[in-house]
């Protein structure tokens, strides 16, 4: 009976332990002080919503559902999955989610072959570089475009200020979801994906995703991701 006690308290001990850190790594859900809009479209809502709470999102424009949307919403001290909730079913054919506890991912409730092809590509040695968002946006897709077409060169633009906030991303063998999530992570800011070619053999020397933190941005602009029609 002694021994079975104190197995019985040793794993209360534990559980109590590894239940609190469960909730610690899925984030506790923060309480926004007021959220506001009109009418807006959905991805720019979102967009505001990163840049007012400091919250980094991964999102995924694969079809009409997020670019033709609007949102109107208006919330006081109110959690933010809630407010999630409320913003994304407005989006049709949407869904959000938080596997990463630092990241909100929003995207198709079945994104197509090609988008998971993308995102899933690994780039064999990220870094480690200690740069400003547009010159990580341009080596990540530099190193993409050698994934993609190894016998074809690259070129880019890269733009820099004294003023530019500078970021240290070191990965190798990782995903370009992963890299993304960390570039937004590190920069407090969001990547967004636009709709890929059917093959994505297909795809140009455009970039086709965007990386926005604050005022500094690398990629289209959002009226070119909105625009742009799948292959």
């Amino acid at each position: 009976m002694k021994s079975l006690l104190v197995v019985f308290l040793a794993c209360s001990i534990y559980c109590g332990a590894q239940k609190q850190d469960i909730r610690i790594l899925n984030g506790l859900d923060p309480v926004i002080s007021r959220f506001a809009v009109t009418g807006q479209p959905a991805l720019e809502t979102l967009l505001e919503l990163s840049r007012n709470e400091n919250l980094s999102f991964g999102i995924i424009v694969d079809g009409s559902g997020l670019c033709n949307s609007r949102i109107t919403y208006d919330g006081s001290n109110v959690p933010l999955t809630v407010l999630l909730n409320s913003v994304v079913t407005q989006i049709p054919g949407y869904k959000w989610q938080q596997t990463n506890p630092k990241i909100i991912m929003v995207g198709p409730l079945s994104p197509r072959p090609v988008t998971e092809h993308f995102l899933g590509l690994t780039d064999r040695q990220y870094g480690p570089i200690n740069a400003n968002i547009q010159t990580l946006g341009t080596v990540l897709w530099v190193h993409i475009r050698s994934i993609l077409h190894p016998d074809q060169g690259t070129a880019g633009d890269i733009l820099s200020s004294t003023n530019d906030r500078v970021f240290a991303i070191d990965e190798q063998n990782a995903s370009i979801k992963h890299i993304l999530n960390r570039i937004a992570i590190a920069s407090k800011g969001t990547w967004v994906l636009k709709p890929l070619p059917t093959k994505l053999a297909d795809a140009g020397q455009a970039v086709p995703f965007a990386i926005l933190s604050g005022s500094e941005r690398f990629g289209p602009a959002l009226n070119d991701i909105c625009t742009m029609e799948t292959h």
